[in-house]
């Protein structure tokens, strides 16, 4: 698998099309600072200490889950698992049944803890889980990373159309846009073939 990196220099990122081939890491780590990086193929790489990925259940960020599990034993980091409840649905469904967000509560928890096993029995030895409820693309780069201090966020690249990415933005662009921290953004194996 290929990666694209991409120094954006602490600011944020210019549009960049979200249908290249491979994963994309957008880092906003000083490139001429050298304390805390090590030198891989050419490429000054930061060693990660806290790794946020976001699970949704999806084949998507299972994928990126898999990539954060290696990133985190790669560098002895701790891992952030966090999975965010979209209520903004939630309005027009509870008026006909009440039991949507307790379901949506216990899968959560139920996929975190799968999550959390996995990522334990992989070797990776710090683990947290976080369920919040909002806007996922709005409540990982700002509220998720920033109270667990993270460095690097790690999701998936979402399957949407350039037309669907148009009108409703793609968690992946807008996290790469507004996350004070390195983004890993990875795509599935049928994504980097297409």
């Amino acid at each position: 698998m290929f990666f694209l990196f991409l120094f954006t220099h602490r600011s944020t990122p210019f549009v960049i099309n979200f249908s290249t081939i491979c994963s994309v890491c957008f880092t906003k780590n000083d490139i001429l600072e050298l304390e805390g990086k090590f030198f891989i193929g050419g490429m000054f790489m930061y060693k990660y200490k806290k790794i946020l990925v976001a699970v949704d259940g999806s084949k998507e960020a299972e994928w990126a889950f898999k990539k954060a599990i290696e990133i985190a034993k790669r560098n002895d980091a701790s891992l952030v698992l966090s999975h965010i409840i979209d209520v903004r649905s939630f309005a027009t469904i509870e008026a006909y049944d009440r039991t949507v967000a307790e379901r949506a509560e216990k899968f959560a928890k139920e996929l975190l803890q799968s999550y959390e096993k996995q990522a334990v029995d992989a070797g990776v030895k710090e683990v947290v889980t976080d369920i919040e409820y909002g806007s996922p693309k709005v409540k990982i780069s700002k509220e998720v990373a920033p109270k667990y201090e993270v460095d690097l966020i790690v999701c998936g690249a979402t399957g949407m159309s350039a037309v669907e990415r148009f009108f409703i933005g793609s968690v992946s662009e807008h996290i790469t846009r507004y996350a004070k921290c390195d983004v890993l953004v990875v795509r599935t194996p049928e994504q980097t073939e297409a």
